[in-house]
């Protein structure tokens, strides 16, 4: 892993190359870092993913399971034994009533590693005030002793670049994220002002660019980050991507408030040019009408006809909204079909979060350790390994972001 830290800022970039790890690289640049927060002792530990939805890590849209081991693992590591993740997914899961945990197989792997998982959308909440409204934010989050923030790294229709600062989006309690986005870029920036973090390790092994932050496409960045301050980190990151600061309203916000006091993004090595994303295409008219406030009493009598998947279909064509989502549970897993086709390249091993052999992830299926995620599948170049079993809302993922071997 190469690195790169910043003169001013409490940051450290790391750009992972070859059979690195990402749950040991992680760690690494934590230490690196060398945060000051809480000792462990009797500590509370809650550490806020990227889980917003039901698309897995590989479309670069929630956490990487790995970089979320490797946070555990350093807690661990230091002693602390009360470890606690946490996020609230969206509204439209919120209602929908998916189970979002269960799908990106945190549920698995809370059983495994042995730490509390907490929904953040039915926790009690403190209320505060952001810019334009008042908020409910979880209690577990004000009342840890250490927050960190995991954060993955993508484009946004409306705030142009979403990173460490949007992602506090998911400690807003239930129906209350919807009043953030009243002035999205002022009341994100309250957001990240008001409700403490004490590290921020961004996620962009998988960025997302286009159309996200719900319809985007993958591109493998190679990235991961450490950093103090969140807006401080989407300032560096942004910038290494290809933003400037006022193609991201909620920085330009933050510094003019002066909660961002860190001007530029300083000078990157050259070995990180290249970097830039796909910025995401302007609000489509179908999406601004759909998104009014006006109209929201209307949306609510017609959710009966617009939740109708073929209706929901249409409305996504139309670009009113990003999301499609299917209820159920996805029973697939890993299983080695085409032996023939596997060029022992290992990168099945390692896209494992369980850190599995080449050999082990052959018999994934009977070992109780393996939580299903398939990163396995997505990472197999050849197509040697399949999913089997009732794929369920894994079905419409897998259309809309095909295993490697498939784009070939």
């Amino acid at each position: 892993m190469k690195t790169w830290r910043h003169r001013k800022a409490g940051f450290i970039l790391g750009l992972l190359q070859g059979d690195d790890r990402p749950a040991e690289k992680t760690g690494e640049l934590i230490s690196a870092l060398d945060p000051v927060i809480s000792g462990p002792g009797k500590a509370r530990a809650l550490v806020k993913p990227n889980f917003n939805n039901d698309l897995p890590a590989f479309t670069g849209n929630s956490s990487d399971l790995r970089v979320l081991i490797g946070v555990i693992d350093w807690l661990k590591a230091r002693g602390y034994k009360d470890i606690t993740v946490a996020d609230g997914p969206n509204v439209g899961v919120l209602r929908r009533k998916i189970d979002v945990f269960g799908l990106l197989k945190l549920r698995k792997l809370a059983d495994i590693l042995g730490f509390r998982l907490l929904d953040l959308n039915r926790q009690p909440g403190v209320k505060i005030r952001l810019e334009t409204v008042s908020v409910r934010i979880a209690r577990p989050v004000m009342e840890s002793d250490v927050v960190i923030n995991l954060p993955t790294v993508k484009t946004h229709l409306e705030a142009g670049f979403t990173s460490s600062v949007k992602n506090l989006m998911g400690t807003v309690v239930g129906n209350d994220k919807r009043k953030v986005h009243r002035d999205l870029s002022a009341n994100l920036a309250a957001l990240a002002a008001r409700v403490p973090t004490h590290l921020q390790v961004i996620d962009g092994l998988v960025s997302m660019e286009g159309n996200g932050p719900g319809d985007g496409n993958p591109r493998k960045t190679n990235l991961l980050a450490v950093a103090e301050d969140p807006f401080e980190a989407d300032l560096i990151i942004s910038g290494l991507l290809g933003f400037e600061r006022n193609e991201v309203p909620y920085l330009e916000h933050a510094f003019g408030k002066g909660w961002l006091r860190l001007d530029k993004t300083g000078d990157f090595p050259e070995w990180l040019a290249g970097r830039e994303l796909v910025k995401a295409p302007g609000m489509p008219l179908a999406a601004r009408i759909a998104s009014s406030r006006m109209l929201y009493p209307l949306k609510v009598i017609a959710r009966p006809i617009t939740d109708r998947p073929v209706v929901a279909a249409i409305a996504k064509r139309l670009g009113a909204v990003q999301d499609v989502y299917l209820n159920g549970e996805s029973r697939a897993g890993p299983a080695k079909s085409r032996k023939d086709l596997c060029k022992m390249c290992g990168e099945c091993s390692l896209a494992c979060p369980m850190n599995f052999s080449i050999r082990e992830v052959e018999s994934a299926a009977s070992n109780p350790r393996c939580i299903s995620c398939n990163y396995c599948v997505w990472a197999c170049p050849t197509g040697a390994l399949s999913l089997f079993g009732d794929k369920g809302p894994l079905e419409r993922v897998i259309r809309r972001y095909p295993p490697k071997f498939k784009k070939k």
